[in-house]
């Protein structure tokens, strides 16, 4: 079959054109497509969910899920709520004006935990070299987050100020009101 004289010269045009036609097909169909486009995995929002977390926060928070491996015991779940008053906490406490504002009780009360089922944990230095693993596996209080329930949710708080370096890691039991 003899093919017209037009698309004989313009074959490579043609070629270029169904390819790209293709792609942007493909690209719809796999990507865009609400329909097929792909769930996000439990992991993946975690990670979200705590995506706005400081360094020295997902450090001392991948530090303390280590450790709950290592003894076996089912690791803390990040909650974004304990975060924000963890960091208001370290934030207080750090700049030296802990006696001018609000307390991290009626912060937790108001998210739905129950203030006697939370714990605060408070690691200071005044040291700028002291790496938190340090800190954290010299403090006495690291052994007792492994004496926790296991469906806990953890929230870390970290900040710099007048007092120094402060950490703050608020666990609580799951609450009505978060999620």
């Amino acid at each position: 079959m003899k093919l017209p004289v037009s698309f004989k010269e313009h074959r490579a045009l043609f070629r270029i054109l169904s390819i790209g036609l293709l792609a942007v097909f493909v690209l719809y169909i796999g990507i865009w497509h609400p329909v097929s486009a792909k769930k996000d995995t439990h992991s993946q929002v975690v990670d979200r969910q705590i995506s706005p977390v400081d360094r020295q926060e997902r450090e001392l928070f991948a530090i303390i899920n280590k450790q709950r491996k290592k003894h076996h015991f089912q690791v803390l779940k990040a909650d974004w709520n304990l975060f924000r008053v963890a960091r208001i906490e370290a934030k207080r406490i750090a700049s030296g004006r802990a006696e001018h504002t609000g307390n991290a009780g009626t912060m937790l009360r108001s998210l739905g935990y129950s203030e006697s089922a939370a714990q605060m944990i408070l690691l200071h230095t005044d040291n700028s070299d002291e790496q938190i693993r340090t800190l954290w596996q010299n403090s006495r209080q690291a052994a007792s987050i492994n004496s926790n329930t296991a469906g806990r949710r953890i929230g870390i708080g970290y900040a710099t100020g007048e007092k120094g370096r402060i950490w703050i890691v608020f666990l609580a039991d799951e609450s009505s009101s978060s999620d």
